[in-house]
């Protein structure tokens, strides 16, 4: 019984490495940080995880809500601490927190994140907490997937966008009035887009080629699908309650080639949506 035992113990304890931050990765920051205990060889390991998630609800409080704040804020510092002994790239990162009533602390982790291989990032704040993008996220040249709710997203003019991009899910995030014009051109490779009640231009020209599934939940913004040739699936809903002319639902459907899938609320309709031939479109873009 005992040599079985020595012989589990030095299983665990002689995995690889590639093992262990599989294993790690699969668990929350805090939870990969108590592994250490198993083994005085995975003492170390947890900062050198590529996978960071961190999460506070303010539900969680049931009984004392004033002290979500609190204990939001001090999510962040721990963050920070983290940050600060952790060695190596980090190429996903989750931040949702809930009740927090500053952003303050946030830049500095963005900018952390910024120059350590980042691929995937998730922000969830909350109402209280509006965060104004940081401007040195753009320099992060391997982003492939991002996701922000409750943010302020201001491109800087010097941004060339991200070129690996190929999932962007934006929720409550104020745009600027140019992100469809400008920046959203400069990420050529997005397939996933998603849009939900998000503040800023009333007209979304909808120009990117290798796009494929798309959805939009939002107000009388118009939706212009100007390239969009491999597009399959389409989800529209809206929060007025006028139905839209059935003249244009015919028009978006006999202009989207690879079109497989649609989801449209009819009860709640008036967006308006626009539908170029792409054809000539993409041809000028090299499509």
């Amino acid at each position: 019984m005992k040599r079985v035992c020595e012989l589990g113990a030095d299983r665990i304890t002689n995995l690889p490495v590639d093992v262990i931050h599989r294993i790690l990765v699969l668990l929350t920051t805090k939870d990969a940080a108590k592994m250490a205990t198993l083994s005085t060889k995975w003492r170390g390991h947890w900062r050198t995880i590529p996978q960071l998630q961190f999460a506070f609800y303010e539900n969680v409080l049931k009984k004392d809500r004033s002290r979500s704040n609190e204990i939001a804020t001090k999510l962040i510092s721990n963050i920070h601490k983290v940050l600060l002994v952790h060695d190596g790239p980090i190429a996903k990162f989750q931040l949702s927190v809930d009740g927090l009533m500053s952003c303050d602390g946030i830049d500095q982790i963005i900018y952390y994140l910024s120059n350590r291989g980042l691929q995937e990032l998730a922000l969830d704040f909350s109402a209280s907490c509006i965060y104004k993008l940081h401007s040195s996220l753009f320099n992060s040249l391997y982003l492939n997937s991002l996701s922000l709710s409750f943010c302020e997203f201001r491109q800087p003019p010097w941004v060339v966008g991200f070129s690996k991009l190929t999932c962007l899910s934006l929720a409550q995030v104020t745009l600027s009035s140019d992100f469809f014009e400008s920046f959203l051109l400069k990420c050529p490779m997005v397939q996933n887009l998603s849009l939900t009640s998000c503040e800023g231009p009333s007209n979304h020209e909808i120009v990117v080629p290798c796009l494929k599934k798309f959805f939009f939940f939002g107000g009388s913004q118009k939706l212009h699908f100007k390239c969009t040739p491999l597009l399959e699936v389409v989800s529209i809903l809206s929060v007025h309650e006028k139905v839209d002319k059935p003249a244009d639902m015919v028009a978006l459907f006999a202009t989207l080639p690879a079109l497989k899938r649609v989801a449209i609320d009819f009860k709640i309709l008036e967006v308006s949506l626009i539908v170029s031939p792409f054809t000539n479109s993409c041809k000028k873009m090299g499509f």
